[in-house]
């Protein structure tokens, strides 16, 4: 469970450019060493670097041997594509089955959804 928060948190902050001002001499983005990120939110190392791996394995990521992760070429664009299908895939179908089990229909939803962003 730990994992996947820790994997949530990383891509949130991948998202947001401001994160990794500092680039390499190639303008590619790092991201914290693995003991950086492990201090840093106190956690294991070894929760760390599976979720690294775990983001390189999805190409969000991508390891230099010697100098650490950086973020892929394009993965800002890649995530969102990716959240939103695992949304659609995982969240809705959950939430779909709420709503019918709490009898709301989908304008008790737009309604609510219209009040949130005002």
């Amino acid at each position: 469970m730990l994992l996947a928060y820790l994997l949530i948190f990383i891509v949130a902050n991948i998202n947001k450019q401001s994160d990794y001002p500092e680039t390499s001499k190639q303008g590619r983005a790092a991201l914290p060493s693995v003991r950086e990120y492990a201090v840093m939110l106190e956690v294991n190392t070894n929760t760390v670097v599976k979720a690294y791996e775990q983001l390189a394995r999805e190409h969000i990521i991508y390891n230099k041997r010697g100098l650490g992760y950086f973020v892929t070429p394009g993965a800002r664009d890649q995530i969102p594509r990716e959240r939103r299908e695992e949304f659609i895939k995982k969240t809705l179908p959950v939430l779909f089955r709420q709503m019918q089990l709490l009898r709301l229909g989908i304008e008790d939803v737009v309604g609510t959804w219209q009040h949130l962003n005002r």
